[in-house]
């Protein structure tokens, strides 16, 4: 694969898909709770049915999509369409993301470009074992928090997460990240909590949230980061609650 240049989304200002990764990570701490969402997503993708996931079947998923946004059907992504085509949460710095994607400075964004794009997504994000598959184990490996609290998230076991839920279990974990005990995390044990592929964009996430630029992570700016996951990310009805299903419709975007 041709070297590609990352954009914001994914390299220098991973902030978005950093904050997906770790909300992965701790949705996953009850065991199996995302065992039949993960392997519904992949069936539907895994067209050959050798239960896993490879870069062509990823892409192939995706270009559909591109046709959905290509509104006026010229097959290229102006920059209009490609800003609308991404979550809400993933269009600061859409500007820079556009310039890096178009290659040729053509200004659309062309099937090749996207697949381009998406191909390194798959390589240095997703394939955790460079072994050019996505397999079940793989994804639910990958949502493995490095540290977390026995008790679930879903508390009343009702088969979602309310955004209260979710910040308590935040809460509850921040302790046992703080190695040193002295009540505020740094970069280290910032990243120490983060799934094996959101530390790839670490940094950013932590800049980001350091409010007071203190190079820590009080318990406030800790919960703070999970509310902006959970509000910005997660929920995507808005309901303040999430369900497996929303969870099972992040691994599609």
């Amino acid at each position: 694969m041709p070297s590609l240049c990352l954009p914001r989304l994914v390299r220098s200002g991973g902030m978005v898909l950093a904050c997906v990764l770790a909300a992965e990570a701790a949705l996953a701490a009850t065991p199996d709770a995302t065992a039949s969402p993960v392997a519904a997503v992949l069936a539907r993708l895994d067209r050959d049915g050798d239960g896993r996931l490879d870069r062509t079947e990823y892409l192939e998923f995706r270009q559909p999509r591109f046709a959905r946004a290509d509104a006026d059907g010229d097959a290229a992504l102006s920059a209009a369409e490609f800003e609308a085509s991404l979550p809400a949460a993933a269009r600061a710095g859409v500007s820079a993301q556009f310039a890096a994607l178009d290659v040729d400075h053509s200004g659309g964004l062309a099937v090749s470009e996207m697949d381009a794009y998406h191909a390194g997504v798959f390589a240095r994000f997703l394939d955790g074992d460079a072994d050019g598959y996505l397999s079940v184990a793989e994804i639910q490996r990958m949502l493995q928090p490095a540290a977390a609290p026995n008790a679930p998230m879903d508390a009343d076991g009702n088969g979602s997460v309310t955004v209260a839920e979710y910040l308590d279990f935040q809460t509850r974990r921040f302790p046992t990240l703080d190695a040193d005990t002295d009540g505020s995390l740094s970069f280290t044990e910032f990243k120490s909590s983060l799934a094996e592929q959101a530390m790839r964009t670490a940094r950013d996430s932590f800049r980001g949230f350091d409010l007071n630029s203190n190079n820590r992570l009080s318990p406030r700016e800790f919960v703070t980061y999970h509310d902006f996951v959970f509000r910005r990310v997660l929920d995507r009805d808005r309901d303040e609650r999430v369900t497996m299903e929303e969870f099972a419709a992040l691994l599609q975007r």
